[in-house]
């Protein structure tokens, strides 16, 4: 025969490139035989299945049953992906039906090949679209696992007519309860997990739980997210567990007993418990540390200071927090507050219920930023005090400290500019001295807050502000400082915002007195 003659078989609704063959009439049967040269293919003339196309190294048909049985085929590409039938056979019977292959490969997409379906049932519909169930290996911490995807589906997607969409494989599996399945070391999850052939990572929308052996009755999450195999951060904002509790990590101060306590994806003991530093952004679990991290991504991944982090270690129970602090956030809008800084403690001091002030340890180190306002003239006293000191202070390396460098980047955006000693500034004035201070922060349950500072100048003179209830009390033993205070004008003592006001106030020195002893008492 012309090797431009195609083989037709109209009731089977295919042609194939082969045109030779061997006829038994007795038996009905026909071989095909293959080309020398040349793909052997053979093409679905189906209308609804688009010239479905694939290639072939033998044939045989059955004249009896219309069966046409097709050996040799490596693969099949229908929509976005290839398949691969076991034994490459393949059989085909009246109107161009496909018998549905069993313990089939699929590889989708044909472009970047990220995903494989192993013992796959496959039923090929036409060039454009397929159905399927299968597993798919997902091992992680040398766990070997696999998901069972029961609805897989390769078709045209998107608007537009069906010659001009876009072709995507896109499958739908689900760990259910009881399975343990790990997406990464030490995390497990249950619920849905969805396939997108044109994306790397898997979805996972369900319940994601820590395995911690200091956690263990950790609490299910609620996720919802595309999840990188081999660096998983999963994003959070407030998640949820199965009650629809929100879950929260970072330090909180409780309402209730007034101490700090950690958070790690737990319901907080109060719901109205205040954040001092609010770890949300990324989870991500570290192998090489043993440590989980929740907070901003740059952070978590250690490509920035700047940023909230919450860091527990799961093999000693040390808990570490850093950030942006919420200091005071009970006090008016005309007292700014920014701090930033560092916070340690041991999960073994927390128990399920709130340890008594006594039983917890929190380490704090806090830069802050203060913002109040005061006449002019008293101003000018303080910052005469401050700068025009013969004092001279020992030059010291702080740049060498993580703390300043993460601390100030919360201030600044770019710190490498800035050397840190303690006082930087005050009403815009550069300082740059390293001053004794006491400074409080009262955050009461019923959020009314209030601040207490008081600092040393180099020539001893001391500087104490206390604000309470829209009062702002002051007293220095700088006597030109008090003499100013006493004479202020009504208008000059009132400060005033929208529907927020405070008055300046000269107290007595016993004031400052009893600050300092109530710090050094707390200090014991």
């Amino acid at each position: 025969n012309s090797d431009t003659v195609t083989t037709r078989l109209p009731y089977n609704q295919y042609e194939t490139t082969m045109n030779e063959f061997e006829w038994d009439m007795s038996d009905q049967t026909i071989f095909f035989l293959p080309k020398e040269t040349g793909p052997n293919t053979f093409t679905s003339t189906h209308p609804d299945q688009d010239s479905l196309v694939f290639e072939g190294k033998d044939a045989f048909y059955d004249l009896a049953t219309s069966e046409l049985a097709v050996g040799g085929v490596e693969f099949i590409e229908t929509a976005d992906a290839f398949v691969y039938p076991k034994e490459e056979a393949v059989e085909i019977s009246a109107n161009a039906v496909m018998a549905t292959l069993e313990d089939a490969i699929i590889i989708a997409n044909t472009t970047n090949k990220n995903h494989v379906i192993k013992r796959a049932t496959v039923d090929i519909k036409g060039r454009k679209e397929y159905k399927a169930s299968g597993f798919y290996e997902y091992n992680v911490a040398g766990k070997e696992q696999e998901i069972e995807f029961s609805n897989i589906i390769g078709q045209p997607v998107g608007k537009g007519k069906r010659s001009e969409k876009k072709l995507d494989t896109r499958g739908q599996g689900e760990i259910k309860e009881g399975t343990e399945f790990y997406i990464d070391d030490k995390i497990t999850f249950k619920g849905s997990i969805g396939l997108n052939a044109e994306v790397k990572d898997l979805t996972f929308d369900g319940f994601a739980k820590m395995e911690s052996n200091y956690l263990p009755n950790s609490n299910w999450f609620g996720i919802d997210c595309e999840a990188e195999k081999e660096n998983l951060l999963i994003p959070f904002d407030e998640p949820k567990n199965f009650e629809g509790v929100p879950l929260r990590a970072g330090m909180f101060l409780s309402k209730e007993s007034i101490i700090i306590y950690p958070r790690m994806l737990n319901p907080l003991y109060f719901r109205k418990d205040r954040a001092i530093v609010d770890a949300v952004g990324f989870l991500k679990y570290d192998e090489k540390e043993d440590n989980f991290l929740f907070g901003d991504s740059l952070k978590v991944l250690g490509q920035s200071p700047r940023g909230n982090i919450l860091s527990f270690s799961d093999s000693d129970g040390e808990i570490y927090a850093e950030g942006k602090m919420n200091l005071g956030t009970g006090l008016p809008s005309l007292i700014k507050i920014e701090a930033a800084g560092n916070m340690r403690t041991n999960l073994k001091d927390y128990q399920d219920t709130l340890s008594a002030p006594g039983n917890s340890k929190m380490d704090i180190n806090v830069m802050h930023g203060m913002t109040f306002e005061i006449p002019d003239k008293l101003k000018k006293i303080i910052l005469s005090d401050l700068i025009n000191s013969n004092f001279v202070i020992e030059e010291a390396n702080y740049r060498k400290d993580n703390f300043y460098e993460h601390a100030i980047s919360e201030f600044v955006p770019d710190p490498e500019y800035i050397n840190v000693i303690f006082l930087i500034s005050f009403n815009g004035e550069k300082v740059g001295r390293a001053l004794k201070s006491y400074i409080e922060y009262k955050m009461p349950s019923n959020n009314d807050d209030r601040l207490y500072v008081l600092f040393v100048a180099p020539n001893d003179y001391y500087y104490f502000f206390g604000y309470k209830q829209g009062v702002l009390n002051m007293v220095s033993n700088n006597q030109r400082f008090n003499d100013a205070v006493e004479g202020l004008k009504d208008k000059e003592r009132r400060y005033k915002k929208k529907d927020e006001e405070y008055e300046i106030q000269l107290v007595e020195p016993s004031s400052a007195t009893s600050f300092i002893n109530r710090i050094k008492a707390a200090q014991k």
